[in-house]
């Protein structure tokens, strides 16, 4: 109960005794008779009553102006988050596009025999990968840096974007190895091991394609949530074209993602107790 409301009935409950008190007295030594006694009490109590509906409803009152500013706010908040959100996927879709790039490139263009003899592309694409692993570590870690801004409203979708960084991750080394199998001389490479690039690179421009669809579902879901009441209206999810294929909600369930968080701590405990040296003991 609020400070003042609580005073109040002390207030009334303090006066209301004293009356009674007054009124005691005063039947007692004979200065009133008992039908004015009762009729003042019948005053005294009707009062209480008035008192009593009047503080109860100031409470009540108070209670949903309270109700109504804390909603006001959690929507103001929820919008901003969502802002931000939407802000930030926006960055992280435009650099993972820059970084598929050479990769999709690739995929077309090494499938064939070099047009030239002195052909420079895989040692581009060489160098092309190294940038690309560095800046997607780079974009990543600025989105999650945007929007835990606001991690108290995200809260909700925090297995999603775990997710989405497992596959981060993944592809980042993926690429790091990518880039170290490419021959530094293009005479090195054959037209069978120029085939074999354009695989590796296909794979990794679609590993780098699915992230970016991921973050697209990442910012409907919180589109839906945060936004969707202020609208009455959600925004369908993505229905994907391939029938094998899923969206982000569907692979990251919060008990896989939890399951998967738990098996890379304990990959990555072990990686750090394992010895540099074959022969020499763990530990």
């Amino acid at each position: 109960m609020y400070r003042p409301i609580r005073a109040a009935w002390f207030t009334a409950g303090a006066l209301a005794i004293a009356y009674a008190a007054i009124l005691a007295a005063l039947l007692y030594w004979c200065v009133i008779p008992v039908s004015e006694v009762l009729r003042d009490m019948a005053v005294a109590v009707g009062w209480l009553l008035a008192v009593t509906l009047a503080t109860t409803q100031l409470a009540a009152s108070r209670r949903e102006n309270d109700r109504t500013k804390r909603a006001d706010r959690r929507a103001s908040v929820e919008v901003e988050a969502f802002k931000q959100v939407s802000a930030a996927s926006a960055d992280l879709t435009k650099a993972l596009s820059g970084v598929l790039a050479p990769f999709a490139v690739a995929a077309v263009t090494l499938k064939s025999p070099p047009l030239l003899p002195n052909d420079q592309t895989s040692q581009r694409l060489r160098v092309e990968s190294q940038q690309a692993q560095v800046e997607l570590h780079r974009a990543w870690a600025q989105f999650v840096f945007t929007i835990e801004a606001y991690q108290i409203a995200l809260l909700p979708f925090e297995h999603l974007r775990k997710f989405i960084g497992f596959r981060v991750y993944d592809s980042a080394d993926a690429i790091g190895r990518f880039a170290h199998t490419i021959p530094f001389s293009g005479n090195e490479v054959g037209v069978e091991a120029r085939s074999t690039i354009a695989s590796q690179a296909q794979t990794l421009w679609q590993q780098v394609w699915e992230i970016m669809s991921f973050v697209g579902d990442y910012r409907v879901e919180v589109m839906n949530a945060l936004t969707g009441q202020l609208f009455e209206r959600p925004v369908p999810r993505r229905q994907p074209l391939h029938p094998a294929a899923r969206t982000l909600v569907e692979h990251a369930t919060k008990e896989l993602v939890a399951r998967e968080e738990e098996e890379r701590v304990r990959e990555a405990i072990l990686a750090v107790h394992e010895p540099t040296n074959p022969s020499e003991p763990a530990g």
